[in-house]
């Protein structure tokens, strides 16, 4: 069997990983109580939740925008489609993207922000971000590809937790939500067209 056709086969269903990031927000609830913080305090916000949601929408749809076309030209996307296949089994449809944008915007952001970030810094947060990432990569196996990769996810680690310091996890989360769901949407021509999980 091909490494491409090993990959999607083991790559996760809709449901696995929206399981797998609502764990990573538990988990980042357990780290909050059992550090002793107020939950209230991991999610203050500095500023009006409502218009820092809007703020961080924006600035995820730009950036998903630039990526997702940017990715998609042809120089790039013959050495991103392998990556592609192990990302996920899901329908390639806006809605299950926007699923998977949604989970991963809520346990990552609990995790790696609300939780963690107040006790390690933005830069270890985002570091762990990035290693958080190594399944979808699997950096084992380092390629150009990989390694730019491995620095968009430390660059939005950082951009998040900048946002989650200044503007609150409202801000983080939309920014996350908007990036994945539209950066996943341009891109998919470019993810196989076997999903049929869910």
């Amino acid at each position: 069997m091909s490494e491409s056709k090993q990959s999607s086969a083991d790559a996760p269903t809709l449901a696995q990983s929206a399981v797998v990031e609502l764990v990573l927000g538990a988990i980042g609830l357990i780290f909050v109580v059992v550090v002793g913080r107020n939950l209230g305090d991991a999610y203050s916000a500095p500023v009006d939740r409502l218009p820092a949601a809007g703020l961080g929408l924006a600035i995820g749809l730009v950036l998903g925008v630039a990526f997702g076309v940017g990715v998609t030209r042809p120089f790039f996307a013959e050495r991103v489609r392998p990556f592609l296949a192990r990302f996920t089994s899901a329908r390639p449809t806006v809605l299950n993207f926007a699923i998977i944008g949604l989970a991963a915007a809520i346990g990552e952001e609990t995790l790696f922000r609300a939780a963690l970030q107040p006790s390690v810094g933005i830069w270890i947060a985002a570091l762990l971000f990035t290693v958080a990432h190594a399944a979808i990569a699997d950096y084992r196996h380092p390629t150009l590809g990989k390694l730019a990769y491995a620095a968009l996810a430390f660059g939005m680690g950082v951009l998040l937790g900048i946002e989650y310091d200044h503007l609150g996890i409202a801000a983080s989360m939309a920014t996350h939500f908007a990036f994945d769901t539209t950066a996943l949407t341009l891109i998919r021509p470019l993810l196989p067209t076997r999903g049929v999980a869910t």
